[in-house]
This record gives structure tokens, C-alpha cells and sequence, in this order.
């Protein structure tokens, strides 16, 4: 079988080679490109230096005209610890290359250590691209070893102690050592040109443990991307009776106050907008059926901004929920309560809190198809790993929470707030960064406790007070407060 080994990782390939074996198939390396011509070229574009970018660089100037300037002077001051940290750091990083790159000399037991992985890649050295849709990473290869750190790459880059070469030319660097420690994946083809290889995952746990300044930068976008979907929704609430919109339209409505928004670079993935049955179809692409306000709409969407990344969804109904449309709404949101506000001990595997979040539709012969959890990047890949399903969690680490119930041709529910981890006494807790209030039009209020009730009360006073002051004057504002009134 001919296979384009440079499509394909190393690890599948080895066990794609072992199935195959028993059957006695041999793989053979052929070049997609030399066979199918048209193939797109790939663009080598502006590479962003975030050393050189604070988080005050967006905020000197007056961002989304709904939001006044002085509303946005209020975020800061309601939120001393941003000030403290992201306004006074030298980046909205937190850190220097060359301090990563030293501790990394310093634990290197073989000749080199080679990157592959995009986002591993843009993170040592601090800087994004423009390279992939949704993802700000960009084409590169980058090796380090005891005297040079060489990135791969055929754009334009001039940073001082990198070496810069062509993309190309990679394949001749790794066969100049003897032994090389390869961090992450890397497709087979490159890794098959090493004389002498192990691999190592601990830059990839090292990237997913936020530092201080990373943290409240994702916080920060958190805040900010929170005050859009309010103004969406608010906007949406007041004009449902008046106009017509279509899934892509409402996508696009978000999109464009984003836009207005200070430090927003892009989406990190393309709005999933689903009206009625298409809510029940779990990766929905926003297209052009109506919305319509009789039935559950489901918008989950999420942002890139310079220094953090965001992934939210919310179910809403602009009209009147059925019985059963509240009653499955409320056990999801059971679930997730219980998952976000649960502490477990240490070293427990992710797999569990995607096991707690489902109790209460199990208890009723429900359940969904799709995973509970995943890890999510700063200013990088809003999938991020670690976090795995078989790995215990870590404090500082970042991830989603986001259970749902999908009944196909009628309606989909789901709830997804992302949350960071950090440690109290020998347990592990989670902390909210999402900024949206739940729908209350679709909770049942007699199917929870007291203890339910409470932690909807605080997450809606949390919500309010870190959105108030800024949304205040705005059809937002109307939307926020009344629905994080208590119950």
C-alpha cells in the first residue's frame, strides 16, 4: 500500500504497520504531490512576536462603540488582579523564549530536541501566525541543541539568537545528529530520517499549565468575549418578533461585534448555530435555515484573542420551551453543576468528571455522544492536549466542561463553560472563566436542591458583577440582568 508518510503520524503509522503485517501488506512512502497536481500551496505568513505585545496595546483607544470607554476603565478597575499582573507585565505571556529555551539545554539528554507540533512550537518561542484558520500557530520546524535554536520556516523572521532556515531543509538537519529527543507527534516520514530517537511529552504538559500572567489573560478574554454574547443575545431578544435570521446570520451578527472588541484577532472556530432539530446535530454548521423563535437554539462559539482563548455554548429559546425541553435542560445543567463544582483528589483521571457530568441523564436512560472535556491553549489551540481522558489533571491547566443531550429531529441541548484547575489541601477544584449567564426561561426550578440552587445563585452574581458596569447603557445589560436574577 502506498502511503504519504508525511500525512500520517509515527505512532499511527507503527501501529497502523503491526494490523497490516498479520495480513502481509507492506507500506511503501509515495509523494501526494508528485500524483495529484492542484494540491493548494502552502503560505508561509506574518509571524506576531507576543514579547512585543501588552495587553494596554488594545486599550488606549475606544473599542466597541456600545461599550463606552469609560465602561471599559470599569473592567479594570472592578478587576485589580489584571491590572496588577497583565497591564504591569513586559508581555502577555508572562515570559521570555530564551528562559525556555535555557530550561530546555538544561534537561537535554540527547543532541538535539526536535518540534513538530505547531502549537508546542509557538508557544517556546512566544510567537503566533496567521498560518491556519482558527489557530494562530504557523508552517514550522524547530530544533534546539546545546549551542543553536534553529526554527524552519520560509517566512520572513529576524529574532535575535534564532536562526532562521528554509522549511525544506529540515530534512538534512536531523540527519546531521546522532540522537534526538522528539517532543510530542511528528509525522513518520521525518521521524523514519533519524538515525537514533525517543520521544518526550513534557513541553506539551509544561504548555498547558498557565503561568500567572497567562491565566489572567485568559480571564480578561473571557470577560470580553462574555460581553458580546450578551450584547448578542440582548440585541436578538429585544428584535426576535421584528426580524429574520438565519444560523449563519446570527454567526456572523456575533463575528461582527467581536470585531469592535479590543485584542480580538479571530474566531477560534467557526460558530456552531443550530436552530430547533439542527441544535440535535453535535457539530452543526450554521447555514441558511431560519431561526426560528419556537424553538431551542444552540450557538456554541469561541474567540482568539491576544492573550487568552475562549470556547462557550449556550442553549436559549426566544419563545416558549416545552415541558420536556426544560425538564432535559435542567438535567444537563444538573450534570454540569456537578462537575464543575465537584472536588476530586488528585492524580484522578479526566475520564471521571465525563462520567460524573452524565449522573442525571443516566438515572433517566439518557446520554450524549460526544466527549465531556478538553484542554484549551493560550492564544493557541482552543483543543489543546494535555488534559487526555487517561491523564490526571493539573493545577493551572485550562479545559471545557460541557455536557449535553441531543434528541435527533427535535432538539439538541448543550452546556460548555471552560474552567481552570487549582489546588486546595490533597484535592483539585475547578474555577470559573466563562462569563454567560444560564437561560432561565429553561430551568425547572423544583428539580433542584438547595445546594443547586445556591451555586446558579453565585455563578450569576459572579457573571454580573464582572459584566455590569461594562455592558451598562446596552440592550446586553437588559439581557444580563434578568437573567442572572436569583431563583
Amino acid at each position: 500500500i502506498g502511503i504519504d508518510k508525511r500525512m500520517i503520524s509515527y505512532s499511527y503509522m507503527k501501529d497502523l504497520k503491526e494490523e497490516l503485517k498479520k495480513a502481509k501488506i507492506e507500506i511503501v512512502h509515495l509523494n501526494v504531490n508528485e500524483i495529484v497536481t492542484g494540491l493548494p500551496e502552502r503560505k508561509f505568513n506574518t509571524i506576531i512576536d507576543l514579547e512585543e505585545v501588552k495587553v494596554s496595546d488594545f486599550f488606549t483607544k475606544n473599542s466597541n462603540p456600545e461599550i463606552e470607554s469609560k465602561n471599559l476603565v470599569a473592567l479594570f478597575n472592578d478587576n485589580p488582579e489584571i491590572n496588577t499582573l497583565l497591564l504591569n507585565a513586559h508581555n502577555v505571556t508572562g515570559s521570555r523564549r530564551e528562559e525556555k529555551i535555557k530550561s530546555i539545554r538544561e534537561k537535554l539528554e540527547h543532541d538535539a530536541l526536535f518540534v513538530a507540533q505547531l502549537d508546542t512550537i509557538a508557544w517556546i518561542l512566544n510567537l503566533r501566525g496567521n498560518d491556519i484558520p482558527y489557530s494562530p500557530v504557523f508552517y514550522a520546524y524547530l530544533v534546539i541543541d546545546r549551542h543553536n535554536t534553529t526554527l524552519f520556516t520560509d517566512a520572513e523572521l529576524n529574532i535575535d539568537n534564532i536562526q532562521v532556515k528554509k522549511y525544506a531543509e529540515i530534512e538534512e538537519e536531523l540527519k546531521k545528529y546522532e540522537k534526538i529527543e522528539i517532543s510530542g507527534e511528528c509525522n513518520s516520514y521525518l521521524v523514519e530520517l533519524i538515525k537514533d530517537f525517543s520521544f518526550t511529552d513534557d513541553l506539551n504538559e509544561a504548555k498547558s499549565i498557565k503561568n500567572d500572567v497567562e491565566l489572567e489573560g485568559i480571564k480578561l478574554a473571557h470577560i470580553l468575549d462574555g460581553a458580546a454574547l450578551n450584547l448578542l443575545f440582548g440585541w436578538y431578544e429585544k428584535n426576535a418578533n421584528k426580524i429574520t435570521m438565519t444560523e449563519k446570520d446570527m454567526g456572523g451578527k456575533l463575528y461582527s461585534i467581536k470585531q469592535t472588541i479590543g485584542g480580538f484577532k479571530e474566531e477560534s472556530f467557526g460558530s456552531i448555530c443550530g436552530s430547533g432539530k439542527n441544535a440535535a446535530i453535535i457539530h452543526h454548521e450554521a447555514g441558511d435555515n431560519k431561526i426560528n423563535n419556537e424553538e431551542i437554539l444552540l450557538l456554541d462559539s469561541g474567540s482568539q484573542y491576544y492573550f487568552g482563548t475562549t470556547d462557550v455554548t449556550r442553549t436559549l429559546h426566544f419563545g416558549t420551551p416545552t415541558k420536556e425541553e426544560i425538564t432535559n435542560y435542567t438535567r444537563v445543567l444538573k450534570g454540569f453543576l456537578l462537575a464543575k463544582n465537584i472536588y476530586i483528589p488528585q492524580k484522578t483521571k479526566l475520564s471521571a468528571i465525563d462520567a460524573i457530568a452524565r449522573v442525571f441523564l443516566w438515572q433517566n436512560q439518557l446520554n450524549y455522544e460526544h466527549g465531556t472535556s478538553h484542554g484549551v491553549g493560550h492564544f493557541l489551540n482552543v483543543h489543546e492536549s494535555p488534559p487526555e481522558y487517561n491523564e490526571s489533571l493539573k493545577p493551572n491547566q485550562v479545559l471545557s466542561i460541557e455536557p449535553g443531550y441531543y434528541l435527533k429531529d427535535k432538539y439538541g441541548i448543550r452546556i460548555e463553560d471552560l474552567v481552570y484547575v487549582s489546588k486546595e489541601n490533597d484535592f483539585l477544584k475547578f474555577n470559573s472563566l466563562t462569563v454567560v449567564p444560564f437561560h432561565m426561561k429553561l430551568i425547572d426550578k423544583s428539580m433542584l436542591t438547595k445546594e443547586e440552587i445556591n451555586q446558579i445563585n453565585e455563578y450569576s452574581l459572579f457573571v454580573r458583577n464582572k459584566l455590569k458596569d461594562i455592558l451598562k447603557g446596552t440592550d446586553g445589560y437588559n439581557y444580563l440582568m434578568s437573567n442572572t436574577e436569583k431563583i
